[in-house]
C-alpha cells in the first residue's frame, strides 16, 4: 500500500527542528525521524461515538493519576519514573479518547514501552512488569522503533524508550505519550492497514498518485503561501477579537497556493488529512494529560522554510481547533469526505487580499537556497544511481520489513518515483543504513527500490550487499520488467 510514504512522525516541527519518528525526512536543520515501513497494521474497531464537540484540556483524575504512580518498581529508578508518568497520561485520557474524536477507543489499547534492559506493558488500568525476552521473541526491534501488534489478544503499539529523547521541549513520558497517540490514531481509527476500512477520504492515495514527497529544487512560494496561512490562523485562534479579519487572511493565503500551485494540492491532499487529523488529535490528548488549557501551547508562528509535507502537522492542528471553536461539525466527515482540516476551518470564509510579509519570504528563500546546494549532489548521486540496470524491489508491508529512518522525501522532475535519503532499516537478512533508496508503485503495491548490478550480487533466490550502506542479503524471486530493467522483488 502508498501508506509508506503518507504515515508520518509523531511530532510537528520545524524542517528541521528534532523530531524523531514515523515517516520522516530530515528537516533543514538535519535531524531524521524514523518511519513504519511495514504498514499491515492491526485494525481496532472503534466506538460508535459521534459529533463534533470541542474538545477541552482535562487533566487526569487524582485518582487515576494516584494509582498509576504507586504501580510497579523497576530496578532502573529513572525508567520507573517514565513508566509511571506514561500510566498517568494513559490512565487519565486513553478511556475516553471518543471526547476528543467520533468512533476513537483507546480503552483496550496497550503500550509497551521497553529500555535496554526492561520493559513494560501499560494499559487504562496500570503497568506491568514484562520481560524484554518475550518481545525480543516477537521480533521487536529496539534499534528500528515503532511497531504495532498484538499483546495478550490486543491491539499494542511498541515503542523503545530512545524515542522520547527528541521531543525538543517535551519531557521522554510527553513525547512517548504523544507519538504512542498519534500512531496509534493512524492504526485504529483512520484504519491504514486495512484497505477495506481505511478511511474513504484516503483511498486515492493508495494508487501513489498522492504523496508526501518535496519537489526538488526547493520552490519559496508554496513554503510562504501555507506559512502566511498558518500564521494567520494561529492569531485568529488566540486573539477572538480580530478573528474574522485573520481567518479572511488565512483564506487569501490558502486560496493562492490552491490556485498557483494546484499539482502540489491535489499531492498533498490525503497527507493533509492523514496528519491534520492525527496530530490534532495527539495533540489534544496531550494537552489534556498535562491539564493545559491553552490547546494551542508551544505553537509559535512560522518563521522559515518548512517542508511540504511538515506543514500538515502544523496546519492540522490549528485548523481542527479553529473550526471546533466555530462549532463545525468536521470530524464525523473527515472519513468520507476529501477535504482537509484547513478546508473546514475556513468554511464559508471570504478571502480578502492581503500585503506580503517580506521578511519571511527572504527567510525562506535563504533557507531554500541552502538547502537545495545542500541537497543537489545528493539528489544528482540517486539519480546517476537510478541509471544501474537491475532493481531490488522490497515490498513495504512485507513481515520482515522493519521501521525505518530517512533523511528525507524527494521527488525529481525526471524521474517518476520517489528518492528517499539518507535510509536505515533492515528487510530480511540485508542491512540499509543511511543509504539512498526509491520508493514507487508497481501493479498496484508500493514498494522501496535499491538499483543494482547484477553480476556478483545475485546468485539463486539471493540478492547480496557487501558495501558502505548494503549489507547481508534478501531471498527474491524475478520481478517484472520496469524501465528497461530487470527486477528481482523480496515479499
Amino acid at each position: 500500500m502508498a501508506w509508506a510514504r503518507l504515515i508520518g512522525r509523531s511530532r510537528g516541527c520545524s524542517f528541521g527542528a528534532a523530531y524523531t519518528v514515523i515517516l520522516g525526512r530530515m528537516g533543514i536543520r538535519g535531524v531524521s525521524r524514523v518511519v513504519p515501513a511495514c504498514l499491515a497494521l492491526a485494525v481496532l474497531a472503534g466506538c460508535t461515538a459521534t459529533g463534533s464537540a470541542k474538545p477541552s484540556a482535562a487533566p487526569a483524575t487524582a485518582a487515576s493519576a494516584k494509582a498509576a504512580l504507586a504501580g510497579p518498581a523497576f530496578s532502573d529508578p529513572a525508567f520507573s519514573t517514565l513508566v509511571a508518568e506514561l500510566s498517568k497520561d494513559v490512565a487519565g485520557v486513553w478511556p475516553r479518547t471518543a471526547e476528543i474524536w467520533p468512533a476513537a477507543d483507546f480503552s483496550k489499547l496497550v503500550l509497551l514501552v521497553a529500555s535496554s534492559t526492561e520493559a513494560a506493558a501499560i494499559t487504562v488500568n496500570g503497568a506491568e512488569p514484562v520481560e524484554p525476552a518475550k518481545l525480543h521473541q516477537q521480533d521487536f526491534d529496539w534499534d528500528t522503533g515503532m511497531r504495532l501488534a498484538r499483546w495478550n489478544g490486543r491491539p499494542a503499539i511498541f515503542l523503545p524508550d530512545t524515542l522520547g529523547q527528541a521531543g525538543g521541549d517535551l519531557t521522554p513520558s510527553q513525547s512517548l505519550f504523544k507519538i504512542a497517540t498519534h500512531e496509534a490514531f493512524h492504526a485504529y481509527v483512520q484504519k491504514t492497514g486495512s484497505r477495506a476500512e481505511i478511511w474513504p477520504s484516503m483511498l486515492p492515495a493508495i494508487s501513489g498518485r498522492e504523496t508526501r514527497d518535496t519537489d526538488f529544487p526547493l520552490r519559496v512560494a508554496p513554503r510562504y503561501f501555507r506559512a502566511m496561512a498558518y500564521n494567520q490562523l494561529l492569531a485568529a485562534y488566540r486573539n477572538p477579537d480580530e478573528r474574522p479579519a485573520r481567518l479572511a487572511a488565512a483564506a487569501y493565503w490558502a486560496r493562492r497556493w490552491s490556485k498557483e500551485y494546484p499539482g502540489e494540492e491535489r499531492r498533498l491532499l490525503s497527507t493533509d488529512i492523514l496528519e491534520g487529523t492525527a496530530e490534532y488529535f495527539c495533540r489534544v490528548a496531550l494537552a489534556r494529560a498535562e491539564g493545559e488549557s491553552d490547546l494551542s501551547v508551544g505553537m509559535g508562528p512560522i518563521t522559515g522554510l518548512r517542508a511540504s509535507d511538515e506543514e500538515a502537522y502544523k496546519l492540522g492542528v490549528l485548523a481542527g481547533l479553529m473550526a471546533d471553536e466555530r462549532g463545525l461539525d468536521w470530524k464525523a466527515a473527515m472519513r468520507d469526505k476529501r477535504r482537509t482540516p484547513l478546508s473546514w476551518a475556513l468554511d464559508g470564509v471570504e478571502p480578502v487580499r492581503q500585503p506580503d510579509a517580506p521578511e519571511l519570504r527572504t527567510a525562506i528563500e535563504a533557507k531554500a537556497d541552502e538547502k537545495n546546494k545542500e541537497l543537489q549532489p545528493q539528489i544528482a548521486g540517486a539519480l546517476a544511481d537510478f541509471l544501474q540496470p537491475t532493481l531490488l524491489l522490497i515490498k513495504a508491508g512485507a513481515t520482515d520489513v522493519s521501521a525505518f529512518s530517512t533523511t528525507g522525501f524527494y521527488r525529481a522532475r525526471s524521474l517518476p518515483y520517489s528518492i528517499i535519503l539518507g535510509t536505515t532499516m533492515k528487510a530480511g537478512e540485508l542491512t540499509i543504513e543511511n543509504h539512498t533508496i526509491f520508493s514507487g508503485i508497481v501493479d498496484g503495491q508500493l514498494y522501496y527500490m535499491i538499483p543494482f548490478k547484477s553480476a556478483g550480487r545475485l546468485a539463486g533466490d539471493q540478492v547480496s550487499f557487501d558495501e558502505k550502506g548494503l549489507t547481508g542479503y534478501v531471498t527474491v524471486t524475478p520481478g517484472p520488467e520496469i524501465a528497461g530493467k530487470e527486477t528481482y522483488v523480496h515479499e
